[in-house]
């Protein structure tokens, strides 16, 4: 994903307290030297990311490991499902809950009514209960910060919520499975659902108040609406015979992206409007993992003229780890206890590309040091049934996530995307680093 060319300096956020700014990535904040000379405030500053000595998971959420935090405790829920069900069916609110008539219980399935579980916030399924509570919103002169999702929630996703808990009166959270994203052969594409993990989750996340003697933040309310909400003229595999309003962009991605993912661009930028049309935000949060969506997003939303978030205020946060490095990924489930055993090897190729780079080695040299890593512990894991390969790494600049040329050097001074993904058996795995000065401000 990238920017405009008038946009180099992204939205990448960073956080109030340092301490928890540790917490939450490969990339901790650090003043500009003429914000420290002019001993701005954090909120004014001018920061730029690079690269920090240690991860950390979070603190309210206790976890041994990937294995047993996120496959384990997801595959142990009641009503657990394979299997992908475009029409989100969970909705509701708890009864002392005082929220528009489109409330209902919050169910795993149809199947399960009678078994509902209910919400402690209230959970919108249509445009009316959803644009009734922002209305209110609006009324009060409220901020609404959203995190858009496709479910399956983890530690990263509530990085995300924290950042707009903190800097919001209110947060929105929407559960949604884009039927455009994936791949082909990419097992989300049967992306299991988990509305009672999502939603025990998502109540458990908080942060304090601003205001002394006040009840801690907390979620406001979640969007899930359904399949015909989204897409009343629904999804065509193939694009010509596609009908009705989509959101196309040109002149963004590679050649390689459109071939293996034609539906991938169109998708983003459809989705991310409908959501934003729905929800109205003032600003929205996106995970540095999934950088080329969110520069694809910006870029729309400069084209655009998007106002419900603005340009500015679509903001990227530093992608959530686990202890080894591992990216945080609703993706993670799917893979087997052994294969995580093995995941953390993909952060450690990135790290070498970027190891490579910073020496001085060029674009295609640095890369090749992440291929051969994966590489070679794919020939090591291969007798133990792994079945782990390469899909790309590559670096890219900003402008139109164009590939780097092939003489990007560090002291250029250009914000770089390293990015990779890999395949474990069926499932993708994708991470990236940013390399190079990467400002806080947006240039409009």
């Amino acid at each position: 994903m990238e920017t405009c060319r008038e946009s180099k300096k992204l939205n990448i956020v960073g956080s109030r307290n340092a301490g928890r700014l540790a917490t939450q990535e490969s990339w901790a904040p650090r003043a500009s030297a003429s914000a420290q000379a002019n001993k701005t405030s954090v909120g004014n500053s001018r920061y730029l990311w690079r690269p920090a000595t240690q991860f950390h998971t979070s603190p309210q959420i206790p976890r041994a490991s990937l294995a047993d935090s996120q496959a384990a405790i997801l595959s142990t829920v009641p009503g657990f499902k394979h299997g992908r069900e475009f029409s989100t069916r969970a909705v509701g609110t708890s009864p002392t809950n005082s929220v528009p008539s489109g409330a209902a219980p919050y169910t795993t399935s149809a199947e399960d009514a009678k078994s509902s579980l209910k919400s402690p916030i209230p959970v919108f399924k249509d445009l009316k209960s959803m644009r009734e509570w922002r209305r209110k919103a609006y009324a009060e002169n409220k901020t609404v910060g959203f995190v858009p999702t496709l479910g399956a929630l983890h530690d990263g996703h509530m990085s995300l919520v924290r950042y707009s808990l903190e800097r919001n009166d209110l947060t929105v959270i929407s559960i949604f499975v884009n039927p455009w994203l994936t791949p082909e052969g990419d097992v989300v594409q049967t992306y299991r659902q988990t509305p009672e993990a999502d939603l025990a989750l998502i109540s458990s996340v908080s942060v304090p108040s601003p205001n002394s003697g006040d009840p801690p933040k907390t979620v406001s309310a979640l969007f899930m609406p359904t399949f015909d909400v989204m897409y009343p003229g629904g999804v065509k595999e193939e694009l010509s015979r596609q009908t009705g309003s989509v959101v196309e962009i040109q002149g963004f991605g590679s050649p390689r992206d459109r071939e293996i993912r034609p539906h991938y661009f169109r998708g983003a930028a459809t989705q991310a409007t409908k959501l934003f049309q729905a929800v109205q935000p003032t600003a929205a949060y996106f995970g540095a993992k999934d950088i080329q969506q969110a520069l694809l997003i910006r870029r729309v939303a400069r084209d655009l003229l998007f106002g419900s978030p603005s340009l500015q205020n679509l903001q990227i946060v530093p992608t959530f780890r686990d202890s080894n490095g591992l990216a945080l990924a609703s993706r993670n489930a799917y893979l087997t206890k052994e294969e995580l055993a093995v995941a953390p090897v993909f952060y450690k190729a990135l790290k070498a590309a970027e190891a490579a780079w910073q020496a001085g080695e060029g674009r295609e040299a640095s890369v090749q040091k992440a291929i051969d890593l994966i590489e070679s512990t794919a020939r090591e894991v291969k007798d133990k049934g792994i079945d782990l390969r390469v899909d790309h790494f590559e670096m890219h600049e900003t402008d139109a996530y164009a590939v780097a040329p092939s003489n990007t050097h560090p002291n250029d001074g250009k914000p770089i995307v390293l990015s990779g993904a890999v395949w474990f058996g069926q499932t993708r795995l994708v991470d990236t680093i940013l390399l190079g000065d990467w400002p806080s401000e947006t240039l409009l």
